[in-house]
């Protein structure tokens, strides 16, 4: 599996993921043409993606959806089962918006992600999350709660409490999910203000000893 983050952050997430012969964008939260330019980066286009899958409505991942959906690609918003790829939404909580993490597997390759949230909506599907192997796992890693409790203005604060997952967050969910067959964690969508990137690589390492990435606002990794 390879995994190539064009965009993480507030003003915009996408990501291309390469499972086996398939590939697929996670989000769509940027400009059509920043996509084509970053997929001729790596000596692809359009017509060598397989699907789109969007976690909510929001711009900043939902920005090209009309453009990718007029140029033929699949844009995937649910659960999907193919002789090739299964998708598996898990509805989690984002404020009042509409919010799916997803499990995606082909062949041999599980993939989670899950980014925009704060806790699961249904027990049996945090269950389900708990339990799977999984080879590769993409979690947002939005804020330290030490910066957030400083910050001045309140209403923001309880905003992004109330809609991302803190730093604290994902370590907690982290360390009761089945780890044994993982490869690799991919920390997203970090906040401009209130996040450092490498405490958060250091401490998610430190917890789970496996190769953690950071995805960069403007694409690539630390």
């Amino acid at each position: 599996m390879n995994i190539y983050n064009f965009a993480s952050s507030s003003l915009g997430n996408c990501y291309l993921v390469e499972f086996n012969n398939k590939k697929i964008l996670l989000e769509c939260g940027i400009s059509i043409n920043k996509i084509i330019a970053k997929l001729s980066g790596l000596s692809l286009n359009l017509n060598d993606i397989d699907a789109c899958i969007v976690s909510h409505e929001h711009s900043d991942h939902s920005l090209s959806k009309k453009q990718l959906l007029k140029r033929g690609v699949r844009v995937i918003e649910d659960s999907i089962t193919t002789n090739e790829i299964v998708v598996k939404a898990i509805p989690v909580l984002h404020g009042e918006t509409k919010c799916n993490a997803y499990i995606i597997q082909n062949e041999n390759e599980i993939l989670f992600f899950a980014t925009d949230f704060v806790k699961f909506c249904n027990l049996e599907d945090l269950k389900l999350v708990l339990s799977t192997n999984f080879n590769t796992i993409m979690i947002e890693c939005n804020y330290l709660d030490s910066l957030l409790e400083n910050a001045s203005d309140s209403i923001k604060t309880k905003r992004q409490i109330n809609t991302h997952l803190s730093l604290n967050g994902c370590l907690a969910y982290l360390s009761k999910m089945n780890l044994s067959n993982c490869k690799a964690i991919y920390l997203m969508h970090l906040s401009d203000k209130y996040s450092d990137e490498l405490i958060m690589q250091a401490q998610v390492y430190s917890q789970t000893k496996l190769t953690t990435y950071v995805c960069k606002k403007n694409g690539g990794f630390i």
